[in-house]
């Protein structure tokens, strides 16, 4: 803030005087007699004394003013300058001789006059020049000199003048801002200490009424070491910050209480974004340090308490627990806060929960992530959160009792959980059956009971009966189970059929209804083993279903056969059919975990479900209604003979389930399709993607077993598999995937996030090779299922 040396001022400014005082000594002294001479002798001085002013001036000059040492001569004692001289006539007082023109302004106007001979105490009479001789109760050493003890500098001055007081000389034009303004002065004469009048420039003696602050007024950057938050000297929450400086902390921006204004000091930040809160009670040690305890950045439930994290404000390398948290009990350190999304936050075991242990670390007792029942508790699992590596039942699970490390949880996507209760007669629900069913899949009645079987969730190995179960007991373990379609059973799976069949051929008795016992490749075999299109061993004759006993697993049509729809001439030429044809084609679904009701469905090819998977579903993450997995069904069409009549075409339109009241026609329950243009860039360009609606369902016309033209029996669909769309695009985790912020397709850049296989919507090529994957897919998944058994053309008419 500067200031000037005064005394080299002072000396400069009365140089003639004591130049004059110095060098001519005689001629000062010879003048000062003479003139005193004149002036006593003068007409002015002869007439004041003989008119009526004359006994004032006599009676001034013998009055005792308020001024210290009155009549005496001042001029040696004040420095030999005449004007204020505080130390010798008193507080605002000066040193001025009767009727010298070479003394300062100060001097001018005196009537009353202790001598009228040689400089003297006097009282100023000039308003300008009058000081306050009652000191401000804040101000210390009022009119005393202040420049030195001050530093040699004008300005703020708390160690000498007090907690925000300034050090100023009286009309100064080279002191600092806070100087301006002031009228209140003990000395004039000077630099003297003085309270700042402008508000800008005020300190407060303590801090605002609420504060934390400790240590106001005190200088805090030696205890504080930089700027910002200090709260071990400053108290929690509030900075060390300095009242003009231009670069500091931003919690120190906006603040106009200080209790100094000369150094740093200690403040509270006022802007809500730098202000901290009171602990909640749910949070331990908020406000302490947490980065030893806690190891680093993220879940520290230990240290910090349920679901808690360790996280410092402001940080941009924390893990996404740390993100756009606004509770915080410190923010020059990490510390304890509470997440800000309910995704990073755990919760207390949710009442009737079945999980054992919760909150408690899993991973020594389970081994390894997944399914765990002995620690966990039934059809519950040990997961990480957030670990992409773990098992699939540990996906989208959004209940935790702890996020920090491997815990019990209980899966949330239906797909993975299981039932406490047997559905049916099923015994031994939830235990493990494979010692007990002599390490083979499939039926086993002594062990599970008549009609159940012996199966593993997701084993692509076990045999049909354990296709399309949705009821599980234990999804861990080979366990009891009642299956879906009790037509695919074959007993004694992979087991010897030899002896007890006492041979090759149909061995109802042992392998069970419709089921053969016979060897792969052995050509001696009898019919009924020619064309099986799955055997679970090569080694030697085992139980399997017959060829063409099969429910639900179509044979592949032979080469050159005709389409559904078509009929072949005596020429070997495919024409449309002139009735109503039973057709049997694939067909795919895309839903969510949830089994659908086909009831009133819209299924499309397969060129028809990846169009719609990349149009609406990819786009967006988490996908639309959750959509996770694409179903394949077997379906049977045969539409209405008064239909086919009416219009000659084996489909109808497709029907818009959400706009009608009724699913039936004045013809019956018509399947309809369309046909799907992918004209335009907005459109995925796929190789004829059609769509169809089944009308009504089980119970309301429409689906039957077997269809056959009349208005209420139309068509039938058969599970026959599904792949998950995380294994089509490469996800390894579809929540964690999501909770980066990345995407399988955006429209915008025609690419994924994360993924490619969706890259470049309109490109024909691309297209292609991604249905062929996906058949792929189902062939190494159901490899005992055809990968084509031929698709119908779509006559409806529509585009």
């Amino acid at each position: 803030r500067g200031g000037r040396d005064e005394s080299a001022g002072d000396e400069e400014s009365w140089q003639p005087w004591a130049y004059r005082r110095k060098n001519k000594v005689a001629l000062v002294a010879l003048a000062t007699a003479g003139c005193a001479y004149a002036l006593l002798n003068s007409p002015i001085v002869s007439a004041m004394r003989r008119s009526a002013y004359a006994p004032g001036v006599q009676v001034l000059a013998a009055s005792n003013m308020t001024a210290e040492n009155w009549g005496v001569d001042c001029w040696t004692a004040c420095g030999e300058t005449p004007g204020e001289c505080n130390e010798f006539c008193g507080l605002g007082n000066a040193c001025c001789r009767f009727g010298a023109t070479m003394d300062p302004a100060v001097c001018a106007g005196i009537l009353a006059w202790g001598s009228l001979s040689y400089h003297t105490c006097v009282v100023p009479i000039n308003p300008a020049f009058l000081v306050d001789k009652t000191p401000l109760q804040v101000v210390q050493h009022w009119g005393a000199d202040c420049f030195s003890s001050c530093g040699n500098q004008s300005g703020f001055c708390t160690s000498f003048c007090g907690q925000g007081n300034v050090c100023c000389r009286w009309e100064s034009a080279f002191d600092p801002p806070e100087c301006q303004g002031i009228v209140s002065f003990g000395s004039k004469d000077h630099h003297t200490c003085v309270a700042p009048v402008n508000v800008a420039y005020t300190t407060a003696l303590s801090p605002p009424n609420g504060s934390t602050v400790t240590n106001w007024g005190a200088p805090c950057l030696a205890n504080c070491t930089e700027t910002g938050y200090c709260p071990e000297f400053c108290g929690a929450g509030n900075a060390c910050c300095d009242w003009d400086a231009g670069f500091q902390a931003p919690e120190c921006s906006g603040i106009s209480i200080y209790g100094s204004k000369e150094f740093h000091t200690c403040v509270a930040p006022v802007h809500p974004h730098f202000q901290i809160a009171l602990a909640p009670s749910n949070v331990l040690n908020w406000g302490a340090d947490c980065s030893v305890s806690c190891g680093g950045a993220g879940f520290c439930q230990d240290f910090c308490g349920l679901g808690n994290v360790c996280c410092r404000w402001g940080s941009t390398e924390d893990p996404p627990e740390c993100v756009g948290i606004s509770q915080w009990g410190a923010k020059d350190r990490y510390t304890c806060v509470t997440p800000a999304t309910l995704v990073y936050r755990a919760v207390p075991q949710p009442e009737g929960s079945s999980v054992q242990h919760w909150a408690a670390e899993c991973l020594p007792a389970c081994n390894s992530s997944g399914f765990c029942k002995e620690f966990c508790g039934q059809g519950n699992a040990c997961c990480k959160f957030g670990n992409v590596f773990d098992a699939p039942e540990c996906r989208s699970i959004l209940t935790w009792g702890r996020k920090d490390r491997y815990t019990c949880v209980a899966p949330e996507e239906q797909l993975y959980q299981v039932f406490n209760a047997s559905p049916g007669l099923v015994q031994n629900w939830g235990a493990d059956c494979w010692q007990a069913c002599t390490e083979t899949g499939g039926a086993c009645p002594n062990f599970c009971g008549i009609g159940n079987a012996c199966c593993r969730f997701g084993s692509s190995q076990d045999p049909p009966e354990c296709l399309g179960i949705t009821q599980w007991g234990s999804k861990e373990t080979h366990t009891c189970v009642a299956p879906v379609d009790p037509s695919l059973y074959v007993n004694h799976f992979s087991e010897d059929c030899w002896e007890d069949c006492n041979g090759a051929g149909y061995c109802e008795d042992w392998c069970g209804s419709g089921n053969a016992c016979c060897k792969h490749g052995l050509g001696q075999d009898p019919a009924e083993c020619h064309g099986v299109s799955y055997f679970p061993t090569l080694k030697y004759h085992t139980c399997v279903k017959a060829a063409g006993q099969w429910p639900g697993v179509p044979e592949a049509p032979p080469p050159g056969s005709c389409i559904p729809g078509q009929v072949q001439e005596a020429s070997g030429t495919c024409v449309n059919a002139v009735t109503p044809a039973l057709m049997t084609f694939y067909l795919y679904y895309a839903t969510s975990d949830l089994y659908p009701a086909l009831a009133n469905a819209r299924l499309a090819n397969l060129e028809g479900i990846m169009w719609v998977l990349h149009q609406e579903i990819v786009n967006q993450c988490p996908r639309s209604n959750n959509v996770n997995r694409v179903l394949r069904y077997v379906v049977t069409v045969k539409n209405p003979y008064e239909f086919f009549n009416a219009t000659q075409r084996q489909f109808g339109p497709l029907t818009n389930f959400s706009a009608v009241t009724s699913a039936s026609t004045e013809n019956g329950f018509v399947v309809g399709c369309h046909d799907q243009s992918t004209k335009g860039s907005q459109s995925a360009n796929y190789d004829g993607p059609t769509l169809y609606s089944l009308p009504g369902g089980v119970n309301l016309g429409g689906e039957c077993a077997a269809p056959d033209g009349e208005k209420a029996c139309t068509w039938k669909a058969t599970y026959a598999g599904e792949v998950r769309i995380d294994d089509i695009s490469g996800i390894i985790d579809d929540y964690s995937f999501c909770a980066n912020g990345q995407v399988e397709y955006d429209p915008t850049t025609d690419t994924g996030n994360g993924t490619k296989f969706w890259n470049f919507r309109n490109n024909a090529t691309w297209n292609q090779r991604r249905v062929q994957f996906v058949k792929e897919l189902f062939q190494m998944k159901y490899p005992h299922y055809p990968v084509s058994i031929g698709e119908p053309n779509c006559d409806s008419g529509a585009r």
